[in-house]
Order: structure tokens, then C-alpha cells, then sequence
């Protein structure tokens, strides 16, 4: 029993040795985190003071912008209380106890400053320079209070932590002299104990080798040491015990695998689901587009007619009843062919067809384009539209301008639309000019029929309007605005609504203007800006209605379309010739090529029997032939005008056919060569 007198000699040897060099540990310990706790209270009461200036920085000059100009006050309002309720939970805090004094004195001079900014606003243009003077002494004060309290925590944390280092390096040099003298105390016990059990074990051991490596078996002489003798049988019975586990875990493992295997076998099966699921999705998205790209094709092809004959019946000397009856089918017409471009738009949208392109551009330019175009409607509704500006617009910036187009007209229209008196304006607003993300704010306002908060909630969703009273009133599918949310994200910005019922609504556009940097501001006001622009629309306008002296080729199937384009086209002086289908067209341009007289410009219709207007353009277009194509098509679609591109095309018009548009494209692709990609 000697070797197991000497084991627990040692053991109760180390135990306690242990338990004292951890009490005395402990004990130092809990002295060094007293401290660590005061520097961290200090710490926090430091964070404290650094937010609270933060706080105190951003809501001065707040409070002097609302001082001169009271619209503003809002801004500050959110910041008061928060910079109130810091420094009251500074003045709870422990480690400034020393300072109440001073903390009450920061408390008082915001006071007085806050106190006398909503004087200054109160009095407006009456307020003097003294007063805001007073007002700029008070700051001053606050925040020289501020420094003082932020100088004072500073000295608090230098002492502290000078002391916690004292502190620290004591007890470390204590803990390395105790540690030392209890290792060296543990290593000649153990040497005087492990030499009385060394010499058994490595007899132990080395019969053990003998038997392993002679296959020998393992057999304890009777001159042991008993308690060498026991650890053998103890070691065997856990080595018996060890083996049988062994084979345990061995079968739970298979058992495992088999279960595994059965579980990969079932999620194999679970994506080959998906996996066709996704295929179904995909080929109903394709039907889907495939759907709206003919049902588009097959509405615009009439609507052609329909709004050309009722442009054409308009420029007629016409008695009243009949020129409202041509109006009110061309303004069906349009609403009808505004529905469908919202369809694909968002159709487009949720397949993620729509690219955004971004292209220096004129805002001036943009918002005269829109305002002109929804001018027209105002006046019908005996509304007024106003255009104003709060600050500098840039002259140009980075966006994409037809989308932009489209959110404002989107807006414009709905205002329009939903406010039976008073006025509508546009807002537009330039912050950050000199930061990196400048931003342009378009804001809409109307004094229509306004919108419960029920109602703005759900506001931006498809085909959903205010309600359905809404909708049978004033009309419309609910698309524009789901649309025009989509865009304004795709650009990089946000759109919200504001509005109070039976007072109007407020629509806010922000969107980036990418680097202005070399960029002019125009600070004049943007009527004066918008009236420039318009003048120099007017002088182009003159330029553009030089008649038309030049032969064209129509090809085009639809007998209604063919006597539509013709009798626009000869009206402004162009002779037109008339292809039933694209093979009629490539016959009819050789034909003309081989008397020496080829056409000036061919509209090629793209959808067509016998032969359709791609191939027959690539077929011109291999033959040589350069005479500019411009291609009339009722597919809308982007890949549409791309495909029209590819084969060699050089202009693109959608149906219906818009006069203004399609003179405008031949004018562009004349002398002959000159061609222009739309």
C-alpha cells in the first residue's frame, strides 16, 4: 500500500497548495476588477459625454436654421428631448457625482438656448441682430460647459487608470513569486514520489512490449507489487469494455448510414420536384410574355388605325359635335393604349427585362417635356400647374431620363386626375450638392381628394387604388404607381406618399444625380429656366416641318394601316409606294435599284405573311442594299427593337403609328445613308 500512501501524500500536497495560490489569486483578482468596474463606469459615463455632444453638435445647428427659418423647427424637434433625456441620465450616473454642479449648469444653458431659439421663431422677421446674437453666445456657452464637463471625465480616467496599473503590476509580481514557489515545492515531491512507483510501472511496461511483440501472452510474475497487479486486471477490464463499445457505436453508425442514405435518397428526389416545378414556372413566365407580346401586337395593329384616322379627322374642318366625338376617341384610344404599356411595363419589370441606362441629362429639359405633355390634360380639367424650385438645379446629371419621364408623368397624371380644384405643382429640391451622394427631389403636390392613412398603406401595390369608389369614379387600373415605384427603385432611389383626406396629397421622388462635381448650378427660378427650353423647342420645331421631298416603300399587310401610313406620308409630300409583304418589298426596292431610282426610305412592317420584315431586311442588307429601313412594329418589347437592330434595321416605331414620331424618324434617316438608331 506504500504507492498509494505517497499518490495521495502528493494529493493532498497539490490540493492544497492549489487551493491557496487560487485564494490568493481570487482575492487579487476581485481587487483588479473593483477597478476594471470603476474605469468602466468611467468608460461609460465617457461614451455618455461623447454622444451627448454628438447630439448637442447636430441639434445647435438645427436650432439656429429654425431660429431664421421657422418651416424647420421640425427638423430640431425629434433631437430636443433626446439631448434632455442624456443629460439627465449623465446626471444619474455615479462617476459624475463630483460634477453635479457643472452638469447643472450645461442643464441651464441649454435651457436658455433652447428657450430663446423658439423666441427668435416665434418673432420671425421681427427678431433683431442682437437677439441672434444672444442666441450664438449661448451656443458658445454650451458647449464650452460641454468641453469643461468632457475636460474634467478626462483627468477622472487618467487617474484611474493610473492607479488600476499600479495596482496590476503589484499583484502580477505577487502572483509570479507565489506560482514559482509552489511549482518548485510540487516538482521534488514528484520526484521523491514518482521514484517509489516508476520502477513497477516500467516493469509492467516492458513485459507488456515483450508480449506484443512476440505474440506472447501477457503473464504477471507473483513478486508484483500488488497494486501494479490491479491496475493490470483494471486495465484488461476496460480494454474489454472499450472493445465491446466499440462494436456498439460500430452498429449505430451503420445504422446511422442506412438512415442517411435514405434521407439523400428522398432529398435526390425532393430537387428532381423543384427542379421540374422551376422548369413549369420558367416555361409559364415564357407563355406569359408570349402572350403579352402578341395580345400587344394584335391591339396595337388596330389602334393604329383607330388613333391615326382620328389625328387625321382632327386637322378636318369639322362642325363641334363632331370634333368632341374625334376626341373623345382619340382620348379613348390613348387611356386604352396607356393600359396596355402599364401591362408590359410591369410585366417587364417582374421578369427582369428592364435595363436602366444612365446617361447625362438636362432635369430642365425633362421636367419641360413632361409639363408640356401634361399641360394638355390640366386644361381640360381647369387646373393649374406650377413649377417651382427651392434651390439651384444642376444643369445636367447622371440618370436614366425616360424613366424619369415616366415617374413624373405617372405622378402628374394622377394628380391631375384626382383633383377636381385648385392647382398642381411640382417641386424640385437639389440636397448633398457637395457631399457624395447628391440627391434630386421631385415633390408633387395636389390639392385634390386626398387619402385616409388606411389608404396611402396601400398605396404602390398593383391594381390597387384608394378604394373601389376610387375606381369607378375617377378610373384606372392602379398600375402607375407600382410601376413608378419599381423604376425609382431600379434608379437607385425612394418615392412616399403624404396626404390628409379632403386636402391633397404629396408625392416625394429622391434620386441620385451621381457626382456633380465640375457640374453648373443654375440658381434662377425654373420658370425662367423652363422658358428658355421651351423657345428652343419652338425653334426646332420650325426646322422640323420641312415638307417631305423623297420616295418611300411601305411594306405593310393591313389594307386599313396601308391607306393610314400613305395618306399621312403623301399629305407631307412623299410619294409612297405599297408592298402587301416583305417578298412584294425586296422585288419591288430591286426593281427600283435596277432603274437607278432606288427609294429614299423603306418602312418595313415586321410581322407579315410570305415573307416577314426581319428576313427581308437581311436579305436587302446582303444584297447591298443601304437605303435606310425603319421598322413598324405592334411588339413593344426591348428585345424586339434589339432584334429589329441586328438584322440591319435603322430606325424602330412602335404601333399605333404616331405621326410626329414616325415624320420625325424618316426626316432623321435622310440624305440617303444617313442612318439613325431610335
Amino acid at each position: 500500500m506504500r504507492i498509494k500512501n505517497h499518490i495521495l501524500l502528493l494529493l493532498c500536497l497539490t490540493v492544497g497548495g492549489a487551493f491557496g495560490v487560487a485564494t490568493f489569486v481570487a482575492l487579487t483578482m476581485t481587487r483588479l476588477r473593483a477597478e476594471e468596474e470603476r474605469i468602466g463606469e468611467a468608460s461609460v459615463g465617457y461614451r455618455m459625454v461623447q454622444l451627448y455632444a454628438t447630439r448637442i453638435n447636430a441639434t445647435l445647428p438645427l436650432l439656429e436654421i429654425a431660429a431664421e427659418e421657422p418651416e424647420w423647427a421640425h427638423q430640431a424637434d425629434p433631437l430636443i428631448p433626446r439631448c434632455i433625456s442624456d443629460l439627465e441620465q449623465i446626471r444619474e450616473t455615479e462617476i459624475f457625482e463630483e460634477d453635479d454642479g457643472l452638469l447643472g449648469e450645461l442643464a441651464v444653458a441649454f435651457d436658455s438656448t433652447l428657450r430663446l431659439c423658439r423666441k427668435l421663431g416665434q418673432d420671425g422677421d421681427n427678431a433683431t441682430d442682437d437677439d441672434f446674437d444672444e442666441f450664438e453666445f449661448r451656443g458658445d456657452e454650451l458647449l464650452r460647459l460641454l468641453g469643461q464637463l468632457h475636460l474634467s471625465y478626462q483627468e477622472k480616467d487618467r487617474i484611474l487608470r493610473a492607479r488600476l496599473e499600479e495596482g496590476r503590476s503589484t499583484v502580477y509580481l505577487a502572483i509570479v513569486l507565489v506560482s514559482l514557489g509552489y511549482l518548485g515545492f510540487i516538482l521534488l515531491m514528484w520526484r521523491w514520489t514518482v521514484a517509489r512507483i516508476a520502477a513497477p510501472v516500467q516493469a509492467l511496461v516492458e513485459k507488456a512490449t515483450r508480449s506484443m511483440d512476440f505474440d506472447e501472452p501477457f503473464v504477471l510474475g507473483e513478486d508484483g507489487p500488488e497494486e501494479v497487479r490491479t491496475m493490470t486486471r483494471t486495465v484488461g477490464s476496460f480494454v474489454r469494455s472499450l472493445e465491446q463499445r466499440v462494436q456498439e457505436r460500430t452498429a449505430e453508425v451503420d445504422a446511422r448510414s442506412e438512415e442517411l442514405a435514405g434521407i439523400a435518397d428522398e432529398l435526390r428526389e425532393t430537387n428532381r420536384t423543384l427542379e421540374a416545378a422551376h422548369r413549369l414556372a420558367e416555361a409559364g413566365t415564357r407563355a406569359k410574355s408570349e402572350f403579352l407580346a402578341n395580345m400587344s401586337h394584335e391591339i396595337r395593329t388596330p389602334m393604329t388605325a383607330i388613333l391615326g384616322y382620328a389625328d387625321l379627322l382632327s386637322e378636318q374642318s369639322l362642325g363641334k359635335s363632331d370634333a368632341e366625338s374625334v376626341q373623345t376617341i382619340r382620348r379613348n384610344g390613348e387611356y386604352l393604349l396607356s393600359i396596355l404599356n402599364d401591362l408590359l411595363d410591369l410585366s417587364k419589370i417582374e421578369a427582369g427585362k428592364i435595363e436602366i441606362e444612365c446617361l447625362p441629362c438636362c432635369p430642365v429639359v425633362m421636367i419641360a417635356d413632361v409639363l408640356s405633355l401634361m399641360s394638355v390634360k390640366a386644361r381640360e380639367m381647369n387646373l393649374e400647374i406650377q413649377a417651382s424650385n427651392a434651390t439651384p438645379i444642376p444643369e445636367t446629371i447622371r440618370t436614366d431620363p425616360t424613366r424619369v419621364r415616366q415617374i413624373l408623368i405617372n405622378l402628374l397624371g394622377n394628380a391631375i386626375k384626382f383633383t377636381e380644384g385648385g392647382h398642381v405643382e411640382l417641386a424640385v429640391t437639389l440636397v448633398g450638392a457637395t457631399g457624395k451622394d447628391p440627391r434630386l427631389i421631385f415633390t408633387v403636390i395636389d390639392t385634390g381628394i386626398g387619402m385616409t392613412e388606411d389608404q396611402v398603406a396601400k398605396l404602390f401595390q398593383p391594381f390597387v387604388q384608394a378604394d373601389a369608389t376610387t375606381t369607378r369614379k375617377f378610373g384606372g387600373t392602379g398600375l402607375g404607381l407600382t410601376i413608378s415605384k419599381r423604376f425609382v427603385e431600379m434608379l437607385g432611389g425612394i418615392i412616399f406618399a403624404e396626404s390628409e383626406e379632403g386636402k391633397g396629397s404629396r408625392f416625394t421622388v429622391s434620386i441620385p444625380t451621381g457626382s456633380l462635381e465640375g457640374v453648373k448650378l443654375d440658381d434662377r427660378p425654373i420658370q425662367e429656366q423652363l422658358q428658355l427650353v421651351r423657345g428652343s423647342e419652338v425653334e426646332t420645331r420650325d426646322v422640323s416641318q420641312t415638307p417631305l421631298e423623297c420616295s418611300i416603300l411601305l411594306a405593310e399587310d393591313t389594307p386599313t394601316n396601308q391607306k393610314l401610313i400613305a395618306r399621312i406620308l403623301t399629305g407631307e409630300g412623299a410619294e409612297v409606294d405599297i408592298a402587301d409583304n416583305g417578298q412584294i418589298a425586296v422585288d419591288m426596292e430591286r426593281e427600283a435599284r435596277a432603274k437607278g431610282r432606288p427609294y429614299d426610305i423603306i418602312l418595313m412592317d415586321i410581322q407579315m405573311p410570305v415573307m416577314d420584315g426581319y428576313k427581308a431586311t437581311r436579305v436587302l442588307r446582303s444584297e447591298g442594299c443601304t437605303v435606310p429601313v425603319i421598322a413598324l412594329t405592334a411588339h413593344a418589347m426591348e428585345k424586339d427593337r434589339k432584334q429589329c437592330m441586328a438584322v440591319g434595321c435603322s430606325g424602330f416605331a412602335t404601333k399605333p403609328i404616331e405621326k410626329k414620331i414616325l415624320l420625325s424618324a424618316i426626316r432623321r434617316c435622310l440624305p440617303p445613308g444617313d442612318s439613325v438608331l431610335l
